[in-house]
C-alpha cells in the first residue's frame, strides 16, 4: 500500500538501525496520531522533513529496546545454532542474517505481544515515548504554521520561505516531555533553529533593565 511504502522509506540502507523493521509499526501509529492531532499544520513539512522526524523517533525506540532485543536474539542463536556453527559464522566475511530475519518475522507475526508481556515496563515506556513525540512535534508544527508570516518578515522579507524540506532533530537530548532543539531548513534555503523554551524570565529581566535605564540618575 502507499502508506506501507512511505513507512519503508524510513529504512536507510547506508545507515541501518538494528531491528528497525520491528519499530516500523510503532512509527506508523505515531504518524497517525500526529496527523490526527496536528491536522493541516502537517502540510508545512515536505515528506522528506516528515521522514527526518520519524527516523529520529525510530532511533529513540531503538535505544530504548536495544538491550532486550539483543538478549532475545542471543537466546535464539544459542537454541538454534551450535557452538561450531557460531564459530564458523564468525569466520565468514559476511555473516548469515538468517537468524536475524527469523527473529524479526516471528516478532512481527505475533510474538511481539509476548515480548512486551515479558518486558511490560519497556512496553509502557515505548508507548510513553510515542505519545511525547506526537505531543512535542504537533506543538512544533502548530507554532511553525502560526509563525510563518512573522518568520518571513523577520528573516526573509522579500522571499517566501516555502515548506520545510529538512529537519535535523539532533541538537539536544529530549527533555521536558520530549522537547528538543532542532534545525529547520526551508525550500528557499532559509535555515533556522527551533528551541522550545519559555522566554518569560528573559522578557521580565530585560524589561527590568529597561526600567532601570529609564530611571537611572
Amino acid at each position: 500500500s502507499p502508506q506501507a511504502a512511505k513507512v519503508q522509506d524510513l529504512l536507510d540502507p547506508e545507515n541501518p538501525v538494528p531491528f528497525e523493521e520491528i519499530y516500523l509499526p510503532f512509527v506508523t501509529v505515531a504518524r497517525q496520531k500526529l496527523h490526527s492531532l496536528a491536522g493541516t499544520a502537517c502540510d508545512v513539512l515536505t515528506e522528506k522533513a516528515h521522514t527526518d522526524l520519524e527516523r529520529n523517533l525510530l532511533r529513540r525506540l531503538f535505544h530504548l529496546c536495544a538491550q532486550a532485543l539483543d538478549l532475545k536474539f542471543s537466546v535464539l542463536r544459542a537454541t538454534r545454532q551450535s557452538g561450531l556453527g557460531r564459530l564458523l559464522e564468525s569466520l565468514e566475511q559476511t555473516p548469515s542474517r538468517d537468524l536475524y530475519r527469523a527473529l524479526v518475522e516471528e516478532l512481527l507475526e505475533g510474538d511481539l505481544g509476548d515480548f512486551f508481556q515479558e518486558y511490560p515496563v519497556l512496553g509502557r515506556l515505548v508507548g510513553t515515548i510515542i505519545d511525547l513525540w506526537v505531543e512535542s512535534v504537533a506543538e512544533f508544527l502548530h507554532r511553525l504554521e502560526a509563525d510563518l508570516a512573522a518568520l518571513q518578515q523577520t528573516f526573509q522579507p522579500h522571499t517566501e520561505p516555502g515548506r520545510v524540506v529538512a529537519i535535523k532533530p539532533v541538537f539536544s537530548d529530549p527533555h521536558n516531555r520530549g522537547h528538543s532543539v532542532i534545525a529547520v531548513e526551508f525550500a528557499s534555503g532559509l535555515s533556522l533553529i527551533y528551541k522550545p523554551k519559555d522566554l518569560g524570565l528573559e522578557v521580565a529581566y530585560f524589561e527590568f533593565l529597561a526600567w532601570l535605564n529609564e530611571h537611572s540618575g
